[in-house]
């Protein structure tokens, strides 16, 4: 093999490796927000029904599930955790 062709082939895989390292990184952050459960969930954020209608606010999160007005939501009652808040099943 000439330098030239081991060149030519490190240009052409290095767009590829970097590609998909990003597909990767994006979808393991749009996993890491949208699965349920108590990650990404802090103090203040909004709590919705299954409806969308405010329950309230996230008063505490614990390490089974979070309180919200001084009532336990157990963390399988998360659907998924959104920028604009929770979402019960």
């Amino acid at each position: 093999m000439t330098g030239s062709t081991i060149l030519t082939a490190l240009l052409c895989a290095i767009p590829i490796a970097l590609g998909l390292w990003a597909v990767l990184l994006l979808a393991s952050g749009v996993a890491r927000r949208n699965r349920g459960g108590v990650a990404g969930i802090a103090p203040g954020m909004p709590v919705y029904d299954a409806d969308r209608q405010v329950l309230g606010y996230v008063d505490r999160v614990q390490e089974n599930g979070l309180l919200v007005g001084g009532q336990f939501i157990p963390e399988n009652a998360v659907g998924r955790v959104t920028a604009r808040g929770v979402v019960l099943n």
